[in-house]
């Protein structure tokens, strides 16, 4: 039995393995968020990443926080790479060296939570390696 292959299985085919790759490479570059927290138990920052289809890693957005809870640092890719500093009663602080120079060190001791984890980052740091 032979089988006989027409121009439309051939585009049906197509189309189904073009709508699978589209939903593969939604779900492989979905954001996901590493975070840290203080000793008391507040979230200190969390980094949002993707994955890109090349086995990259791409910085979506950062924040921070001081440790009494009040926003101390904001970072955005789709806002032209703006970074916004707070002091912490929230006025905003245009001086990056400045706001390093008078909070910096409020931020400073912050642990990577552990159930924070890159997804797939055997693979991406492998793959980045050659």
């Amino acid at each position: 039995m032979k089988i006989r292959f027409r121009i439309r299985t051939f585009f049906l085919g197509a189309i189904i393995v073009a709508v699978l790759l589209g939903i593969l490479g939604s779900w492989w570059t979905r954001p996901y968020a590493l975070t840290g927290s203080y000793a008391n138990g507040q979230r200190a920052w969390e980094q949002w990443e993707r994955r890109t289809l090349s086995l990259g890693i791409q910085s979506v957005e950062t924040i921070r926080w001081f440790p009494d809870g009040s926003l101390a640092f904001r970072w955005k890719a789709k806002r032209a790479n703006k970074k916004t500093y707070y002091s912490p009663n929230g006025d905003t602080i245009d001086n990056p060296q400045e706001w390093t120079l008078k909070y910096g060190h409020l931020i400073a001791n912050a642990e990577e939570d552990s159930n924070s984890a890159r997804p797939y980052k055997r693979l991406i740091w492998w793959w980045n390696d050659w």
